[in-house]
């Protein structure tokens, strides 16, 4: 389901983790080209980059045609073999060339996971020093004189609040990969409670960036209760029950109009799967024990 809907890229990262897993699998690699070729049918992102990985996976989907039949059909394998190159002379990643500097391991950690705030599939998108470049492409204004619509300055807060809760997971990360022995600059003196607790500031660090990530969620809901006039009181907007009434379905203002419903759509199956039951349940469990 997440193939054809606004999470697209969850379905990415789904089948790139069975071709991890079992590197024989051509069925993840031709389900892999599909969403991209959807992709380079919508037009949207970097298409020349989309068709260079959608040649790569169309490729290894044909090589591994004795996988495909493992883990599906003839039928299937079939398919992938039909696949047609695009001969695109596109770049497969951005933004990795000089992994030496001085934030090389850093990028390489924001590629691997793909947490780049840009139209790239893969990499970082850019080789420019400010390679976090998704934006908002097209916007019409609510009237003649708003020059700025507020959108503007909302997807600016949003961004660097992204931005802040991925540095502070990485660096968090590096710390407690390093080994239990407590940071030269961590000043805190510690209380040995004797149950194998590990305490610091690298696990309150890694603890704090997970919250603020999804602080990130509640802060996106406000913004679309603003932009699409929804009218809830701000200060009472969460991120999970913010989509749908309490039947389930879809709030109207967040499909009534142009190119809403989907986007919005994608976002309130987010939420869902974010409840007990949901795919990611174990994170709001986590955020729930870190503030509690």
């Amino acid at each position: 389901m997440l193939d054809h809907s606004g999470r697209w890229a969850e379905a990415y990262d789904f089948y790139l983790r069975a071709l991890e897993a079992d590197p024989r699998n051509g069925n993840a690699a031709g389900n892999l080209s599909l969403l991209l070729e959807n992709r380079i049918r919508t037009g949207v992102g970097q298409t020349g980059h989309i068709a260079a990985l959608f040649d790569k996976y169309a490729a290894l989907a044909k090589e591994l045609r004795e996988g495909t039949l493992e883990f599906a059909s003839v039928a299937v394998a079939d398919r992938w073999d039909q696949l047609l190159p695009t001969e695109s002379k596109g770049h497969l990643s951005h933004g990795l060339d000089d992994l030496e500097a001085v934030d090389g391991e850093y990028r390489r950690w924001v590629a691997e996971l793909r947490l780049a705030l840009s139209p790239a599939v893969e990499g970082l998108g850019s080789d420019d020093v400010r390679w976090d470049s998704a934006t908002i492409e097209v916007l019409y204004g609510a009237s003649a004189e708003e020059m700025t619509p507020p959108i503007l300055g909302a997807m600016n807060v949003l961004k660097s609040d992204f931005l802040v809760s991925r540095r502070l997971a990485f660096e968090a990360v590096e710390e407690v990969e390093a080994g239990p022995e407590q940071s030269p600059d961590d000043s805190g003196s510690y209380i040995e409670t004797l149950d194998y607790s590990m305490y610091g500031i690298e696990y309150s660090k890694l603890v704090l960036a997970q919250r603020s990530a999804l602080d990130v969620l509640d802060k996106t809901a406000v913004v679309a209760n603003e932009h699409f006039s929804v009218g809830d009181i701000p200060k009472k907007v969460a991120f999970r029950g913010f989509w749908t009434t309490k039947t389930g379905q879809m709030r109207e203002p967040l499909v009534k109009g142009p190119g809403r419903a989907l986007p919005n759509l994608a976002l309130a199956e987010l939420a869902s799967d974010m409840e007990a039951n949901g795919m990611y349940a174990a994170s709001q469990a986590l955020r729930n024990a870190g503030t509690h």
